[in-house]
């Protein structure tokens, strides 16, 4: 049945329809952010004979592999309800029917969570880059003396040290220390969320 299937399905397809994984094309591969491990940067790379491999955490194999490792099924599940799907089986039944699409929407709005959640601290990051070289740039800008007496040099030499510790917990590659930044950014007024 498994050569049935191949022959029938496209890989690209099937993880756009059962992960909702959205890819670019980069010369002849398919890059997109990987449906197994959290991250901000395509690491998960769809080569043109349909292997899959994720550079991030490791993952090897192909759609039907992929497919039962995100939505918990096991392979011979997967086949049948592709199968069912495409046409070729009809003795898949409504409850799995259910139960899997329960499981696509839920992994679904989990992945679009965390995009959002990495496009914000990305964001955060990017604008307190900019905040931290303003205040260089001021702190440069001091010729003498009586130049440190103004509240707004003040201001710029006490925002660089918190602006680096903000910048260091929202590059880690843990997400509790990124919303530890995200949090400290906005007490203090310097990020605030995109409505």
């Amino acid at each position: 049945m498994l050569d049935q299937i191949k022959q029938v399905t496209d890989p690209k397809e099937l993880c756009q329809q059962y992960i909702g994984l959205e890819f670019k094309k980069k010369g002849n591969k398919f890059w997109s952010l990987c449906p197994i491990h959290k991250e901000s940067t395509s690491s998960f790379c769809l080569y043109p004979d349909g292997r899959l491999y994720c550079f991030g955490c490791s993952f090897k194999g192909d759609a039907f592999d992929l497919i039962g490792a995100v939505l918990g099924l096991s392979l011979p599940e997967v086949l049948k309800m592709v199968a069912a799907d495409y046409g070729l089986v009809s003795d898949y039944n409504t409850d799995q029917r259910r139960e899997t699409s329960h499981k696509i929407t839920a992994q679904r709005k989990q992945r679009e969570l965390i995009g959002r959640y990495c496009q914000q601290v990305e964001a955060c990051y990017i604008y307190l880059v900019g905040k931290y070289w303003e205040t260089r740039a001021i702190e440069q800008s001091v010729k003498k003396l009586s130049d440190l007496n103004s509240e707004y040099v003040m201001a710029a030499f006490e925002l660089q040290p918190i602006i680096n510790g903000i910048l260091d917990l929202l590059s880690s590659e843990d997400i509790e220390e990124q919303f530890k930044g995200l949090q400290w950014a906005g007490r203090i007024n310097l990020w605030k969320e995109p409505a």
